[in-house]
Parts: C-alpha cells; sequence; structure tokens
C-alpha cells in the first residue's frame, strides 16, 4: 500500500509549496488592481506641480486611492459617458504631447549640429532643463578632460619612444643632375676628372659582369611574389634624403668611418653625444624596405666601398672571433664553430663537454680570464681561423661581417655611381667629397688605415693555417665579388700550408674542391 500512496502524497506536498509561494508572493507585492483612467489624470497633474516622489510613496498613494475607488460602484450610464469622454481627452492630450516632444527633439539635434559647426570658444554648454528632474551636483564633483577612446594615456614607468631629429627637406643643389654638370665644368686632365672616368669604368664593368650570371632560381620562382632575394638586405642601407647620398655600409670595409662621415654631411654628428652607432642611425634615417628601395633612392648618387674578399674575411676573424675578444659573437657564432669543428678527444661524454662549454661561456659572457687547461673549449678560446672558415663555407645564413658584396648591397640591382676601393680609400675618398661639392664641410676620418704590404702578410700567415681545398671553397663562395670587383685570389692562394706540394706534385692549375668538416 505504501508505493501506491507515494505518487498522491508527491502531488499534494508540491501543490502545497505552489500555494505557499504564491501566498508569498501576494503578500509581499499586493493586489494587483487596475487603475482607473481619473487617477492617472491626477497623478500626472501632480507630478507637473512637483519633483517625482519615491517609488515606495508613489505606490502607496496609488493603492490608498485605489481602495477608495473599490467601494464607489459604476453601474450609472452618465458616470461611464463621462469617462468615456475623459479618456479620449487624454488620448488627444497624449498625442499632442508626443508631437512636441518630437518637435523639441529636433530643435536639440539642429542646435547641436550648430554647434559641431561653431568653434569650441562659441558654443555654451547647457544641460536640458527637465522641471520633475532635481538638479543635484555632489559635493566633491570634479570635471574630467575628454580623452579620446584609442588613447591609453601615459601608463606609471612606461618609455617614451625616443624624439628624433627633425628631418631636413632635400637639398637640389646636392642632386646628381647637379652634380654631372658641376663636374663637367672641369678640365678633363684634373684629378676629379681622371677619378669620374675611373669610376664610370669599374659601373660598365659591374654591369657586363651581372649581364654574364645565370639568375638564380629562387629569384625566378619568387620573382612575381615579392623583391628580389638581394634586396632583402636593404634595411641596412643609409639613405640621406636631405644630401640626395644612398650609401652601402660594406662590414670591415670602412663602413664606420664613413658612416660617421654621412652624419657630419647631414648635420647630425656631434662627438661623443651617443654611444651605439646602429641605435643613432636608426633614430636619424629611416630604414628602406626592399620594394621601395630603388624607387626612393632613384634621385640619389649611390656609392659603396670595396676590398679583397679574403681579405675582409681575416679582418672579421681577427676583430669577433679571435680569442673570444666579442662576447656576442662568441655566444652568437663562436661556440657553434668550435663545437661542429673542433676535434675532442673520444674519452669525453656529451653531458661533460657541455658543462665544460657552459664554463667557457660563462667567463666570456664575464670578461673574465679564461685559463682551463683540461678544458677543449678553452685551447685555444674561441674558434681557430680553419674552425671559422668551415663555418663560413658551410653556412646558410651569412652574417653581415661575411656576407659577399652581391648580396649584402644588391650589386646587380641597384644601379651604383661611385665604387670606391679599401686599398686606395684616402685620396679617392677626398675626390669623392670634391665631387659632391662638399670637401670644405667633412674631412674622412680613419680609424684603421689601410697598409698593404703589412695586410698582405698578415692574411698570408693566416691563410697558411688552411688547406688549399678550403682556400678554393672560399673563392667559390665569393666567386661573383671577385669577377664584379676584378680581385685577383691568386696572391692568397699560393700561402696555403699545401700550395708547394701540390705544386711539385703537378704543374697544371688545382681546381676547386667540395670541403669537408674535419680534415
Amino acid at each position: 500500500m505504501l508505493p501506491k500512496l507515494r505518487r498522491p502524497v508527491r502531488r499534494l506536498l508540491g501543490l502545497m509549496a505552489a500555494l505557499m509561494l504564491l501566498a508569498l508572493v501576494v503578500v509581499y507585492l499586493g493586489p494587483t488592481t487596475v487603475l482607473p483612467v481619473s487617477l492617472l489624470q491626477e497623478h500626472s497633474a501632480q507630478s507637473t506641480k512637483s519633483t517625482l516622489a519615491p517609488p515606495i510613496v508613489f505606490l502607496q498613494r496609488v493603492y490608498t486611492k485605489t481602495e477608495n475607488n473599490d467601494n464607489v460602484t459604476t453601474n450609472n450610464n452618465n458616470n461611464n459617458k463621462i469617462t468615456n469622454a475623459k479618456t479620449s481627452d487624454l488620448k488627444t492630450t497624449q498625442v499632442s504631447q508626443k508631437s512636441g516632444m518630437e518637435t523639441t527633439r529636433m530643435e536639440k539635434l539642429l542646435e547641436e549640429k550648430k554647434a559641431k559647426k561653431k568653434g569650441p570658444e562659441e558654443i555654451n554648454l547647457q544641460e536640458d532643463s527637465d522641471p520633475s528632474m532635481p538638479e543635484y551636483v555632489p559635493e566633491n564633483w570634479v570635471e574630467v578632460e575628454k580623452v579620446h577612446p584609442g588613447h591609453r594615456g601615459n601608463r606609471r614607468g612606461r618609455k617614451k619612444k625616443p624624439v628624433r631629429p627633425p628631418r631636413l627637406q632635400p637639398n637640389d643643389k646636392y642632386s646628381p643632375k647637379v652634380l654631372r654638370q658641376r663636374a663637367l665644368t672641369f678640365s678633363n686632365t684634373s684629378e676629379l676628372m681622371v677619378f669620374v672616368r675611373e669610376q664610370e669604368r669599374r659601373v660598365r664593368h659591374i654591369a657586363a659582369a651581372c649581364r654574364n650570371f645565370t639568375p638564380n632560381m629562387a629569384d625566378i620562382i619568387g620573382g612575381s611574389r615579392g623583391p628580389p632575394t638581394d634586396l632583402l638586405t636593404a634595411r641596412d642601407f643609409i639613405f640621406d634624403r636631405k644630401n640626395h647620398l644612398m650609401f652601402c655600409p660594406v662590414y670591415k670595409s670602412a663602413s664606420t668611418s664613413w658612416t660617421r662621415t654621412i652624419l657630419e654631411l647631414g648635420g647630425y654628428w656631434k662627438k661623443g653625444s651617443f654611444k651605439n652607432l646602429q641605435a643613432y642611425l636608426k633614430k636619424v634615417y629611416p630604414k628602406l624596405n626592399g620594394l621601395s628601395a630603388t624607387s626612393l633612392t632613384a634621385e640619389s648618387t649611390h656609392f659603396m666601398i670595396v676590398r679583397h674578399p679574403f681579405e675582409r674575411l681575416v679582418s672579421c676573424y681577427r676583430d669577433k672571433f679571435e680569442n673570444a675578444r666579442k662576447a656576442y659573437y662568441y655566444q652568437h657564432y663562436g661556440e657553434q664553430m668550435v663545437s661542429r669543428y673542433r676535434r675532442f678527444p673520444p674519452h669525453f661524454p656529451v653531458k661533460q663537454l657541455n658543462l665544460l662549454k657552459e664554463q667557457v661561456r660563462d667567463k666570456v659572457s664575464r670578461e673574465q680570464p679564461v685559463v682551463m687547461p683540461s678544458n677543449p673549449y678553452a685551447n685555444p678560446v674561441g674558434p681557430t681561423f680553419r674552425e671559422f672558415v668551415d663555418f663560413v663555407i658551410n653556412t646558410i645564413r651569412d652574417d653581415e661581417h661575411w656576407r659577399p658584396y652581391v648580396v649584402h648591397c644588391a650589386s646587380c640591382h641597384m644601379n651604383y655611381d661611385f665604387i670606391l676601393r679599401f686599398e686606395s680609400l684616402n685620396p679617392e675618398s677626398k675626390l669623392f667629397l670634391e665631387y659632391l661639392n662638399r670637401s670644405g664641410e667633412a674631412q674622412p676620418r680613419w680609424e684603421n688605415l689601410y697598409n698593404g704590404a703589412l695586410t698582405v702578410e698578415i692574411t698570408c700567415d693566416y691563410f697558411n693555417q688552411i688547406d688549399l681545398k678550403r682556400i678554393n671553397a672560399l673563392y667559390l663562395k665569393y666567386y661573383k665579388d671577385f669577377k664584379l670587383y676584378e680581385y685577383d685570389p691568386e696572391k692568397y692562394r699560393k700561402c696555403a700550408k699545401d700550395y708547394n706540394l701540390l705544386q711539385s706534385k703537378t704543374n697544371s692549375t688545382v681546381q676547386p674542391h667540395t670541403v669537408f668538416n674535419n680534415s
């Protein structure tokens, strides 16, 4: 019997709960009555005379009046006619009020439009006066300025962007066309005209050599997608818009000296005004894009400085990697060179080699002397010249300090007007400044003067540490640079440690071979 009574008991309990909930709602909200029209008219008349009352007081007034009206009978027909007339009058008054509200809104919109056309000083901000709303202003009210929605304001601790110096407008006095006309006024036997004719010969030779080179398949396939791969390095160019100059800084070829000269010509050079030259250049000169480099610099004089590719390699190694002189280059390149191409003892496990490598890295980063006789990473510290050459030959991504000229300066895509040589840079720089009509405003400065016999001797000493196979591989890597800028690798091939041995075996010219990682 008990299981059969469960459903009726549940239904009864549910019904009782619903009734209790309904009773609570009625007690809380009160009875719902329909307000007569006369009561609404009386309330609207009172609202115009006095301010709005709180909602609780208003409800009390409504309920008390409805209770009094419930006792009055509404069966009289005359009263019904009167109420119908009142309701019709109320509807007409509501329609008229709505039309009046619409007209006032239109007038307000027109006034706002006129105020926008006026200046900020002529606008008189007046709030809409509503008689039913009290004018209330808190004591601690403060007026706040309007801020643009996208403006975040100056956050605390946020670094402000560096202020760039003002960029001057281009001076047509130094345009290529004016400079050519000025050069024609000099005699044909003058040093300046001899220098100009030699530069024209070098430019013609580069143009002819570029036509002989077969284009790379990557350039052919990607030609429709973007600029040539050589123009991707246009961000390294220095473009002086005022003086109509475009300089390709070839690192380890007097790039720092001529960068300071360009800053002096532009009026930005102040001795001791900055510590990082590259960071200062970003503030002064904009970075060029590969797509717009040729068009933006069309009305400028293009020039670059080159030197023997093998001498540039030796200078790069001595300055950046020998004995781990620069901690940055050791961490990014030198450590890889040692790990890939140094012969380690076979009894060292991999984990121990990693610990030894971290010991040397920690010392080098702190610029402390590295004295560890049993550590293979510290004997010697940094890569040897052979390890450096192997890395340069086999790497795909070249650093700007050993990147070929053809790629770094886009020699076959940019029309250069002057090709200065590092070997004769002092006289050529003076003649170039004279051609620019700026010889009295700036003087070329040199940090490392070129000494022909000493430079050749030092380069030969380093090339004596590698074999002829590696020298031939380097020649293949920089083959276009040798051809475009008329340099000869033969004098440094003779410096190879096995050159005499190979010459004694055969009298024929040794052909280039592939390079091995360890030999």
